[in-house]
């Protein structure tokens, strides 16, 4: 992967795997050690839906590395929420995401 750095005007180059960066094409989304939010907004923007998180701290105090098929939002919340302690509640297109009780 080459990465132009505008400030020194160059490029760096880096080795990465490419099946990660052409997922999409097979419906696979890679994490490593993605924070909540971040995969929060990846999830906005596949499925077309708001989340939102109570509090809004876990969005950033939980990270998750690993590989999601992402034909199905329920299934990837639900995995989420197995292993992180949480529930999810949906209402239409929006997502509140919680602490268990």
């Amino acid at each position: 992967m080459a990465t132009f750095q505008k400030q020194k005007k160059q490029f760096i180059l880096s080795e990465v795997n490419p099946g990660e960066y052409s997922s999409w094409t097979s419906n696979k989304m890679y994490l490593h050690e993605e924070n909540m939010a971040s995969l929060a907004r990846k999830l906005e923007r596949k499925f077309n839906v708001d989340i939102e998180f109570r509090p809004q701290s876990i969005a950033a105090e939980i990270h998750y590395s690993g590989v999601f098929d992402v034909e199905n939002i329920e299934e990837i919340l639900d995995a989420i929420s197995l292993a992180s302690d949480l529930n999810y509640k949906k209402e239409g297109n929006h997502y509140l995401i919680r602490r268990n009780q």
